[in-house]
């Protein structure tokens, strides 16, 4: 039970609701409308992030401009030659939303439940020791038995 919920966890951990998508050329204010960042690919190799991104001028004058990491940037688009934009994304915010409530619910009603352990939380066993034995008032069989070894008659 406890590496499902992890794992459905670190699934939920991997959904990325602002994915990188490539841009392709010719760049206008349009592609970097509405965006959050823009992640560049210059013509020397180095990378920069763009917080805030808008496009300015016309042709081989047109600048990139953003807050970078060390304050505000001006790229020439000549200069650019890889451009990915990101946005947060709706629909995966809501998929995420929808698993952690079905998680939450799901060690809820197990919880309630206890897995056919009596209810509580006594099915679930997220210490790492035992559980003391509850007089029941059944007797307990061993799991496999050698021939001859069976109950004794009633």
């Amino acid at each position: 039970m406890r590496a499902l919920v992890l794992l459905l966890l670190s699934l939920l951990a991997a959904c990325e609701v602002a994915p990188w998508r490539e841009q392709p050329p010719p760049w206008t204010a349009a592609t970097v409308a509405d965006v959050e960042d823009a992640r560049v690919l210059l013509g020397d190799g180095s990378e920069l992030v763009l917080s805030g991104p808008r496009l300015e001028g016309e042709g081989g004058e047109a600048l990139l401009l953003g807050e970078g990491e060390d304050g505000p940037c001006r790229v020439p688009l000549r200069d650019v030659c890889r451009l990915e934009t990101r946005r947060t994304e709706v629909l995966p915010v809501i998929a995420n939303a929808v698993i952690v409530t079905a998680v939450v619910a799901g060690v809820v009603v197990l919880c309630a439940c206890g897995g056919g352990h009596g209810g509580g939380l006594d099915g679930l066993n997220f210490g790492g020791g035992s559980a003391p034995e509850k007089a029941t008032g059944c007797e307990r069989v061993p799991a496999h038995r050698p021939p001859g070894h069976g109950r004794p008659p009633r």
